[in-house]
């Protein structure tokens, strides 16, 4: 059953991805409420953040994290992302919903993270944990840890 109340805006990706993901949403009857923003100047990311009522991260491989996690950390909104080594070396249930990397998965996390109020705690969670951790002073710190190992060395 599929559940009207919630849209999506996809951001970013090529033309040729974006088109290929419209002509999904056409075969699967969602065109009316999934809407494709295609590659956006960095700066109005927080925009689109800001209109978001929960944040994705779909990641299907990859070792880094993706610097955008940071900014969702940061938004105080559910964050929904793929459990996986991309995402669990920063996230964790206590501050995202983790999901398998699958279409059902991901559903459930979306569902959850739209409608379950503890998503909100968590959400919460987020923001406190990367407003003490994800700092300039912090990364200032780490900065000069690593400057002063490296003058020991020499």
């Amino acid at each position: 059953m599929q559940d009207k109340r919630a849209g999506f805006l996809l951001v970013g990706d090529t033309p040729e991805a974006v088109e290929r993901m419209r002509r999904v949403a056409v075969k699967f009857g969602v065109s009316d409420r999934v809407f494709f923003t295609g590659q956006v100047d960095p700066a109005l990311i927080s925009l689109f953040i800001s209109l978001s009522d929960v944040l994705v991260s779909p990641r299907l491989s990859g070792t880094n994290t993706p610097l955008k996690i940071y900014s969702f950390l940061k938004s105080g909104k559910p964050l929904v992302a793929t459990n996986l080594w991309t995402h669990s070396q920063v996230l964790n249930d206590k501050i995202a919903i983790l999901v398998d990397a699958d279409a059902d998965s991901m559903a459930v996390g979306i569902r959850s993270a739209l409608f379950d109020k503890e998503s909100l705690a968590a959400a919460r969670a987020a923001k406190s944990f990367a407003d003490n951790k994800y700092i300039l002073a912090k990364y200032i710190e780490k900065i000069e840890l690593v400057l002063a190992k490296a003058k020991h060395r020499d």
